[in-house]
């Protein structure tokens, strides 16, 4: 490493400014009231999937109507077999204390007459979504960051870029490099979180925001770990796609809330594919959109919202409705066109439900870990819901474990990074190659092809110092490809959202 790379310590650090990162770090200041937590966030206050989130938080809420049972089994059908059941019935268990938490810190679920305003969403077999209208996660993260500015030992620092994990010779995590246009700082710490998300910028249309790169997926992997199930990754079937601009994510709990999915015949087509109807899991209706997108030349898929009450739309999805009437839509009158995107990676670092990974010193929370709840398809509204018991559960496990000196100890030199010639017009051919090759229905030949491609593109970059932070964001979605090519060209069956036309007779469920 060079000498003038700078050197900051800390006792604990954060990646990640999300619900997982940001209520970990709470967490971390309430337990150790004397450690200096730092949290990075590697855009504003808004730039995380936390912040988008409209659906909710899904949890066991009204005891006469729900039980622990029902949000396990439903947990595990959505997961079509691979969740890990011991660790899905830890999470839902821990979740009514967990929104309890959400309220002592500020939070004001919707209520009505009876109590919470708990909302169902399409796999979900009660109602036990609690949601701010539809912009829950914003409210969430809002509480979260105006607790955490009443921390003193809490630093939150914006715009800032990892490229690599700090490892000790020992093999410990020592924290993490840091990347700007002035050069590189190492910051030291004794525990390290990645609360980083997923990586929906592979792709060429995703719900995701722009830093959604896939970061600690690569981090990860540029130190030796392995990734797990990284081929399922879910599509959320009804996006609004905005050529030029961010595609934006019309939640499932509009059809929880009636909504209905049509063609441009007016056809309610979903029932063709699944006795659910619109009200099936996402990846039955993202393969049912495709399908139906495929069945007749130019076709286009809607969701309708005609039919419902107007005026209680608007108070329940006001941020919906006023995006679509920024788009020239009245609801009322039309039909919004959709289309799967890219939504949420089930897949990720191997962890426990305490975040610990095979790497000492380095913990996972939220989207970035793979715990087994979500197992090959994520049940709505479930992932803020690991988010939070994650961080409160990896906050508690260092309560004996606060004595390392990230100082006392030798770095082993991390790799120069890789600059790409044309980087935008190669991240532009990658996600368009991972949408067409390795996107809702995939099979053998598109995916030898796509592992090619990304192969070809992986060679052509070099080693340089002073690479740019696009050239670092193409990096790390190429390895992240990487894993998920490999994992699916890996898997004999169809699982939830994972589907191989080569391995089933039915093209599409």
């Amino acid at each position: 490493m060079e000498a003038s790379t700078k050197e900051e310590s800390c006792d604990i650090l954060v990646a990640g400014a999300g619900v997982a990162g940001l209520s970990f770090a709470l967490h971390c200041a309430d337990f150790y009231p004397q450690a200096k937590i730092v949290v990075l966030s590697k855009g504003s206050a808004e730039d995380s999937n936390s912040f988008y989130a409209q659906g909710g938080v899904a949890a066991v809420m009204d005891s006469n109507h729900d039980s622990f049972e029902d949000h396990i089994k439903d947990t595990l059908q959505a997961g079509d077999g691979l969740c890990d059941e011991a660790v899905v019935r830890e999470i839902v268990e821990e979740g009514p204390s967990q929104m309890r938490q959400l309220m002592y810190w500020g939070l004001d679920f919707d209520a009505n007459a009876k109590g919470l305003d708990l909302a169902r969403e399409g796999g979900h077999s009660a109602h036990r979504v609690l949601h701010v209208k539809d912009h829950s996660g914003r409210s969430i993260v809002s509480v979260l960051l105006h607790r955490i500015e009443q921390h003193p030992n809490i630093s939150l620092r914006y715009h800032q870029q990892a490229d690599r994990l700090l490892i000790g010779k020992s093999g410990r995590c020592l924290g993490l490099r840091l990347r700007s246009s002035n050069g590189y700082q190492n910051l030291k710490a004794s525990w390290t979180l990645l609360a980083t998300g997923g990586a929906g910028q592979l792709y060429r249309y995703t719900s995701n925001p722009e830093v959604a790169t896939g970061d600690g997926l690569a981090l990860a992997l540029k130190a030796g770990l392995e990734l797990k199930k990284m081929a399922y990754i879910q599509f959320h079937p009804t996006v609004m796609i905005n050529n030029g601009g961010r595609d934006f994510l019309l939640s499932e709990a509009l059809r929880g809330f009636g909504a209905i999915l049509r063609n441009d015949a007016e056809e309610d087509f979903m029932f063709k594919y699944h006795p659910s109807g619109s009200l099936a899991t996402r990846d039955i209706v993202s393969r049912g959109i495709y399908a139906e997108l495929a069945s007749t030349p130019n076709r286009k898929v809607y969701l309708d919202l005609r039919h419902l009450d107007q005026e209680v739309l608007a108070h329940r999805f006001p941020t919906i409705v006023k995006e679509l009437k920024k788009q020239g839509l009245n609801p009322e009158l039309q039909m919004v066109p959709v289309a799967p995107a890219a939504h949420y990676f089930c897949g990720g670092i191997p962890s426990d439900v305490q975040g610990r990974t095979a790497l000492e010193g380095l913990l996972v929370a939220g989207e970035v870990a793979y715990t087994g709840l979500h197992g090959a398809n994520r049940l709505a509204s479930n992932s803020l819901l690991e988010a939070l018991v994650m961080a409160h559960k990896a906050a508690l496990s260092l309560k004996d474990d606060m004595q390392v000196d990230p100082n006392q100890e030798e770095l082993v030199n991390p790799e120069a990074p890789r600059h790409f010639p044309m980087v935008d017009t190669k991240l532009s051919y990658l996600q368009q190659l991972m949408f067409e090759k390795v996107g809702v229905i995939r099979d053998e030949e598109g995916l030898r092809a796509a592992q090619s491609e990304v192969d070809f593109i992986l060679r052509q970059g070099v080693e340089r110092e002073q690479s740019s932070l696009a050239d670092l964001a193409l990096e790390n979605l190429l390895l992240v490809a990487k894993a998920v090519i490999q994992d699916s060209l890996e898997q004999d069956e169809n699982h939830g959202v994972l589907f191989r036309s080569d391995r089933q007779s039915n093209p599409v469920l």
